[in-house]
């Protein structure tokens, strides 16, 4: 039995559908906790999974892991963690020699039991991290600090609102920019990370990223606010911004992304966080540290499709946002009603396709929109921290009560 490990579970059937016109038996993986308890000869993994758990698989059922890339020309580099790079989807007879024809389980990890993520989805790893005595980024071979995550639950100041999507293309970014902008007028001291290893902010905002996230792998645990302004950009805007880091798939490590979450926190008043729409290392820590989960969504059903299965790694609120919006407001209602019965999280705002923003982003101006576009996001604003009384201080987080850090 080989198992299929991808995120497009459309595409994961048309494997499985054709390795078993070969007479080869396929289970696809869509997430963790669908790994199968019983012997494996081999396992392909598609793009959007981190280097960890191409490790942990390998080390789980003692078989090769291929990365299978669409138009691989056999050319690439292979990523650490991975054995070899293969097309997609690559001959069943190639593949066959790479299976494994009695795969025997590791010593300390029987494949008979799966990777629990009930209690916390990076728990399986957090085991292989700490079971390291060199700690490594996913983006560079270099030393990277331990974060020391606080024994005590202490209060922090910001509240951090982590902004994710299943697929690109959706206007993540864009989005971004506009609460960070919304909440800076409103009086907040506010900070927009880019934790996408694919993101265009610095350009988008027109700065020069002298400084990136991945500083956060090094610096000290603890840092004066002085020395937190060193380590982020003041845009145009007023905001602050930490551009991306380096150019690896797999992104912030797991450290860099816990401190980096834990001294802005304590640093601003809002904490923006621009993710990758993969299940990257970073990008679920964003979710699970946010206090709230915008999910950002085109009208097109294909972008929503898999909302509730990518969210699922957070017990965090999430919260819908409509992006690029052409339908009327009859239409537009009925979307909003379906979309919100199927995934169980509520649709928070919805912004028009905006011509004004589009041809400043174009020109590569000022992103602004025009006043129905503001008009939503403000809406949008007051959704996830309540209308205030006056324009200029800032709220609290819906649901009120003393942020906690981390969990």
């Amino acid at each position: 039995m080989w198992i299929w490990v991808d995120m497009d579970s459309d595409r994961a059937q048309k494997m499985v559908a054709l390795y078993a016109r070969k007479g080869i038996l396929v289970i696809p993986v869509t997430r963790e906790q669908e790994l199968p308890p019983r012997p494996v000869e081999l396992v392909v993994m598609t793009p959007g999974w981190d280097t960890a758990f191409a490790k942990y698989l390998r080390e789980t059922y003692n078989v090769p892991v291929l990365l299978s890339l669409p138009g691989a020309s056999g050319a690439e580099d292979v990523p650490d963690g991975y054995d070899e790079v293969v097309p997609c989807p690559a001959q069943p007879s190639y593949l066959q020699k790479w299976a494994v024809a009695t795969p025997t389980p590791s010593a300390d990890k029987p494949p008979s039991k799966a990777p629990d993520t009930r209690a916390h989805p990076m728990e399986a790893l957090d085991r292989m991290i700490e079971s390291t005595r060199r700690k490594q980024t996913y983006t560079q071979k270099q030393q990277t600090i331990t974060f020391e995550q606080p024994t005590e639950d202490i209060a922090k100041r910001a509240t951090i609102i982590t902004v994710a999507g299943v697929k690109g293309g959706v206007g993540k970014s864009t989005f971004s920019i506009l609460l960070a902008s919304n909440l800076h007028k409103k009086g907040g001291r506010t900070v927009l990370v880019d934790l996408d290893h694919m993101g265009n902010l610095a350009r988008l905002l027109g700065v020069d990223p002298v400084v990136n996230t991945s500083r956060f792998e090094v610096l000290a645990n603890t840092l004066a606010d002085s020395e937190m302004e060193q380590n982020m950009i003041r845009t145009s805007y007023g905001f602050s911004l930490v551009p991306k880091g380096g150019t690896n798939p797999q992104g912030l490590s797991l450290d860099g992304t816990r401190r980096l979450l834990y001294l802005l926190s304590n640093y601003a008043d809002y904490v923006i966080l621009d993710t990758h729409p993969g299940r990257l290392v970073s990008t679920v820590e964003a979710m699970i540290g946010a206090d709230v989960v915008c999910a950002v969504s085109g009208t097109d059903r294909s972008t929503w499709a898999d909302l509730r299965d990518f969210f699922s790694v957070t017990q965090k609120p999430v919260k819908i946002v409509l992006n690029r919006v052409r339908e009327k407001a009859a239409a537009l209602a009925d979307m909003r009603a379906i979309l919100a019965k199927e995934t169980g999280y509520p649709v928070i705002g919805a912004l028009p396709e905006d011509d004004t923003l589009y041809a400043h982003v174009q020109a590569g101006e000022r992103i602004e929109g025009g006043a129905r576009l503001e008009a939503a996001m403000k809406g949008i604003r007051n959704q996830l921290f309540g209308a205030p009384k006056e324009d200029t201080a800032p709220s609290s987080p819906s649901g009120g009560g003393k942020k906690r850090w981390f969990r």
